[in-house]
């Protein structure tokens, strides 16, 4: 099942990618750089991922710290 979602994953991302190879100009303050469409989406994807993570991980330390004393507080 792991391999068949894979399977659909690649192929809709190699569909997407094929699909959108459009130049544009991608313009901010003072830098430019010419690239295709689906390299700028795939860009922006991973710096949202990766935004997101840095701003959910304090909130699941914290969790993990509470319940390691939980844990500690039960034992004893």
């Amino acid at each position: 099942m792991r391999n068949i979602m894979l399977t659909i994953l690649i192929v809709l991302a190699t569909v997407f990618t094929i699909q959108n190879m459009h130049p544009i100009d991608l313009v901010f303050i003072v830098w430019s750089i010419k690239t295709v469409t689906a390299f700028a989406i795939a860009v922006a994807l991973t710096l949202g991922v990766l935004i997101g993570a840095l701003l959910v991980l304090p909130a699941v330390m914290r969790s993990k710290r509470i319940a390691n004393q939980s844990k500690q507080q039960i034992a004893t």
